[in-house]
């Protein structure tokens, strides 16, 4: 599916390996990330209500998980699209308290939108 996404830019392909993946392997090591790579897909399909379970997932499933941060990141992007200003700040003061270059858009999104 990375393969799909990463090197031949074909996003519906890699959203249905994702899929299949989650659906065949639920509790897999690589679960959380497929969780997280369909989120982004659907972002970027501009379906930000499907990418909203897939990335909650990782905060609800996954606490200790790689992706929290980039999780808090984009869900305050998703929440603040969907027009929920306070859980998108809430999201997006979590991200930003994490030194990473996350942490740092986290802060800019943040300032930009006046949040």
């Amino acid at each position: 599916a990375s393969d799909y996404l990463l090197k031949q830019r074909d996003v519906e392909r890699a959203r249905v390996a994702f899929t299949e993946h989650l659906a065949k392997y639920p509790e897999s090591i690589y679960a959380p990330d497929a969780s997280y790579w369909l989120g982004e897909i659907y972002i970027l399909q501009g379906r930000t209500q499907s990418a909203l379970p897939y990335i909650l997932k990782i905060l609800n499933e996954y606490p200790e998980n790689n992706n929290v941060v980039a999780a808090q990141y984009k869900l305050g992007q998703i929440y603040y699209k969907l027009g929920d200003e306070p859980l998108a700040r809430k999201m997006l003061m979590l991200a930003s308290r994490d030194s990473s270059a996350i942490g740092i858009k986290a802060k800019d999104f943040l300032k930009r939108k006046n949040l």
